[in-house]
């Protein structure tokens, strides 16, 4: 899902003079350790970091609310801390006002599940600023996993919004 994301945006941003300096990764072995994540982190020096992914949708029967991280439908999911990293405030703060200014749809991951990618990044060398937009997938890691095409473009709308608008140094 993070792959298909960052096609979209770079078919979005090509160069052009107005446009930031973009470097879009994709990394490998997140569930074992977010090795792909160590080894970008420490060769590339971010100003910022936003990672794409897909988190846990749980909202099905019998799944009590406080283990449901995230609802499909709802729109894109703003991670504020998991087991891996705190999201820098900073970007955090930017991603809830841009999708609250400009409509897009969005929820908070309920904190304590899982880990991303910024975990190593937010903590690579003296920390680079990092913050979490997922699409919600019910059955994540499974050989058929679902996701609400709404919500895809919700991250989208999101992430593009904030290449646009977020300041050069957070």
């Amino acid at each position: 899902m993070g792959c298909y994301n960052l096609l979209r945006i770079l078919r979005q941003f090509q160069t052009g003079s107005d446009t930031p300096t973009l470097v879009f990764v994709a990394t490998t072995q997140e569930e074992v350790g977010t090795r792909g994540a160590h080894v970008v982190s420490n060769t590339q020096r971010a100003d910022v970091a936003l990672v794409l992914e897909a988190t846990v949708a749980a909202d099905t029967p019998n799944v009590p609310e406080d283990k449901c991280p995230s609802r499909m439908g709802v729109g894109a999911v703003l991670t504020v801390m998991d087991r891996s990293m705190i999201a820098n405030q900073n970007v955090f703060h930017t991603l809830k006002k841009l999708a609250e200014k400009h409509g897009i749809k969005h929820q908070i991951k309920k904190p304590g599940f899982g880990g991303t990618d910024a975990g190593p990044i937010h903590l690579a060398g003296s920390g680079i600023p990092s913050g979490v937009i997922s699409v919600p997938c019910r059955y994540i890691h499974t050989a058929n996993s679902y996701m609400d095409l709404s919500d895809i473009e919700e991250v989208l709308k999101l992430s593009e919004t904030f290449i646009q608008e977020f300041p050069e140094k957070p």
